[in-house]
């Protein structure tokens, strides 16, 4: 079930009896970082998040068991926002294509909206700086997912893609070369919150 944090507003629901914000992802959004420096950011409004460390697209698709339609109904948010991505990439053994996350973000989108979601913004996974020596083909395998996610949002009206954390964060932006640090979730949450209108 999504763990709606409410600041200042009683009965969990904004002016319109909807949740402000949901944002759906992996460990990016799970740990702490630019997910909760949102949910501050929206003082009186509603937000939440449901993400969880190593989950992939496969992970959220609405037959599966943490998509959770009823409670997606019942919060109707204005926006979803989903950055996936890392681990499809990363899951050497059993890595999506491009195809097969593109479908996935795509079943995910449509879910939301049928579900009452009013639009969603696809958040574009960063690259990754880990030493590792399968870094190069992770990365450009995250590159053909931009390609994807960059085409459904030229297609989709109530689609938007932003941030593009692939060139906004930098190496000393993380502290794993994996996950943002401090000042690499600030630099998220900010143009997340500009590209929402916060800033």
């Amino acid at each position: 079930m999504f763990t709606l944090i409410a600041i200042g507003c009683g009965d969990g629901t904004n002016d319109q009896g909807g949740a402000e914000i949901l944002m759906l992802g992996d460990s990016i959004t799970s740990l702490p970082g630019y997910a909760d420096l949102v949910i501050d950011d929206y003082g009186d409004d509603v937000a939440s998040k449901h993400a969880f460390p190593g989950f992939a697209t496969s992970d959220f698709l609405p037959d599966g068991d943490f998509y959770q339609a009823a409670e997606v109904r019942e919060l109707r948010p204005r926006v979803v926002t989903i950055l996936l991505g890392t681990n499809d990439a990363s899951r050497l053994l059993d890595q999506a294509s491009n195809l097969e996350y593109a479908n996935n973000i795509k079943a995910i989108i449509d879910a939301l909206l049928r579900d009452g979601t009013g639009r969603v913004v696809l958040i574009i996974p960063p690259r990754r700086f880990d030493d590792h020596r399968f870094t190069d083909f992770v990365n450009g395998r995250l590159r053909e997912y931009i390609f994807e996610l960059e085409f459904i949002c030229s297609q989709r009206r109530r689609v938007t893609c932003a941030p593009f954390l692939y060139d906004l964060l930098n190496e000393e932006d993380f502290f794993d070369g994996v996950h943002p640090n401090a000042a690499g979730h600030e630099l998220i949450a900010d143009a997340l919150l500009r590209r929402l209108g916060r800033r």
